[in-house]
Parts: structure tokens; sequence; C-alpha cells
């Protein structure tokens, strides 16, 4: 008689029970994967988007504060010695029709220009624009004339140092903004000491890679409100005294890396900065007085000493 052991059942998985198990883990497994690329998709995003509204809030403040420093326009006269530029042009229309005393009344509309050939066809693109203009510029360009406090008051112990009499420290600044090959460009120069200061958009571009403030803008754009409506070139206003606008709006636009590996995504953001010095809409006539010079002997008697 054999004896027989009763041994336990072994215990164990059937293969449908392994296979099901095999793709409920396969699919919990893809679902944490694309949890995860969707939270570093996201957080790419958004750090592209904080670097580029980073990038603009910078641009924008600083094309604020210069702007905040434009001098404003030039006052009417009110009497005494014109300006050199109203000078030359009454000497020129005096020169050029001394036989006739009726030109006289027409002496300032000759002060909104130093040219002493306003026919001149060729006005728009080497034309001198007078002192004080404020602000110059196109769509792509923009020109700032502002006043700053010299670096030798603002620096300890600058004014104690030697320095030459001959070269004092100037407060006028130009201040130019183009969409240079690599991005946004900035050149600030003191202004007595700038070439070109007269051109309306002419200056030295050949330092790009020194100016580069922000290499991630593709496309800028300038703006000028006159006070009615919007324009991309200004050039000292319409108005009888050159004078900045009342605002001027700037578009950026920045290429950011698309983190899905598509076509990079465009951000084009835009703001509207007031100019405080601008005049407005209204700008006050330039009042060019009589030259003694110029007046015939019988008015002179009239007017001298008040005596007839």
């Amino acid at each position: 008689m054999k004896l027989r052991y009763d041994h336990p059942a072994r215990r164990g998985f059937t293969l449908l029970e392994l296979l099901l198990a095999t793709v409920i883990g396969s699919i919990i497994l893809a679902g944490l994967y694309l949890v995860m690329n969707m939270t570093v998709v996201q957080t790419q995003a958004s750090r592209d988007s904080i670097d580029a509204e980073s990038t603009s809030r910078a641009v924008f403040n600083k094309i604020g504060l210069d702007l905040s420093s434009v001098l404003g326009p030039v006052p009417p006269k009110s009497g005494g010695t014109p300006a050199s530029g109203s000078t030359t042009g009454a000497t020129t229309s005096s020169t050029s029709g001394t036989p006739t005393d009726s030109s006289a009344p027409t002496v300032p509309e000759t002060d909104t220009s130093t040219e002493t050939t306003p026919t001149d066809g060729t006005e728009g693109t080497t034309q001198n624009f007078p002192f004080q203009v404020g602000v110059l510029g196109t769509s792509t360009q923009l020109t700032i004339f502002a006043s700053r406090v010299p670096n030798i008051l603002s620096t300890p112990g600058a004014l104690a140092q030697s320095t030459d009499t001959n070269q004092q420290p100037s407060d006028l600044v130009r201040i130019d903004y183009w969409k240079g090959t690599g991005g946004l460009c900035r050149q600030e120069r003191p202004w007595v000491t700038a070439d070109q200061t007269g051109n309306s958009f002419s200056f030295d571009l050949s330092n790009e890679t020194t100016g580069l403030i922000a290499d991630d803008v593709t496309e800028v754009l300038f703006e000028y409100h006159d006070g009615t409506s919007w324009v991309q070139t200004w050039e000292g206003g319409s108005g009888t005294i050159p004078t900045p606008p009342v605002a001027v709006r700037v578009t950026l636009s920045f290429s950011l890396t698309n983190a899905k590996g598509g076509n990079p995504i465009v951000r084009t953001v835009s703001q509207t900065i007031a100019i405080r010095t601008a005049p407005g809409s209204t700008v006050p006539e330039l009042v060019d007085p009589v030259m003694p010079a110029e007046t015939t002997p019988a008015e002179g008697e009239m007017t001298t000493g008040g005596a007839k």
C-alpha cells in the first residue's frame, strides 16, 4: 500500500491575467508620461512668455525714461535778438529782396527751418532741424533729444579732478532706437559732439553689437500721435514750432521657441507712452520781433522813443 501525501495546490496567474496586468500597467505609465510631458511643455512655454514679458517691460521702461526727459518745444519769441537760425533766414531774405520792403511781414514764416533754400526738393533727406526738436522718427527708427544730468555731476569727486576747460560736459544727449540684424539696438551720445545731429534719420549703425539691448526682438514698430491720429513718421510736427508728439506707441514682436517642435511662436506686445513735454494739438504761434535794421526811416521815426 502506497502512502499518498497531500501537497497544497500551487498558486499562480494564468496567461490571460498576465496579459491583462501588462496592458493596465502600460496604460498607467503612458498616462503618467503624458502628464509629465504636458507639465514640461507648459513650464517651458510659461518661462518663454515670462522672458518675453520681462524683456518687453524692460524695453518699454527704458524708452519711457528716455521720453520723460525729452526737451520741450522752443518757446515763442517775445523780444530781443533772434536765434541764429532766424538770422540766417533774415539775411537771405533781405539780400534777395532789398528793393521791396513789403516782405517784412513775412519774416516769421521763414523761422521754421534753418535751411536758406526752402524751395529745394531734397528737404526730406538732408533737412537740418532746429534746436530742441524733441523727437524724430519713422516706423522703424526713433530718435530722442533729451536732457540728462552730466556724469561729472553725478559722480562723487569728479568735479575736483582736473579737466580740460575746453571740453566741458553737456547735459544734452541724442538717443537712437532701431531694429538691427540681431535685435533691438539703442545708442546714446552727447548731442554737441555727435555726428549728423541735424539730420533727421542719419546716425552711426556700426556699433550694433555694443548697442544691442534685446536680441529676441524680431520686429519693431514706432507710431506717433499728433493729437488726432496715429502716424508712422514724425519730423517735429506740422505747427510753426517743431514739437514732440503727444504720445509714442511702441510695438515689439518676439519669436519664441515652440516647445512642441513646430514653427516658432510669434508674440506681439504694445504699449503707449505719453510725452509730458508735448504741448498737445494746439501749438502757439511764433512771434518774431521786427529788427530796427529791417524797418524804413519813416517807421523808425514813429517807433523810436515814442516820438513822431
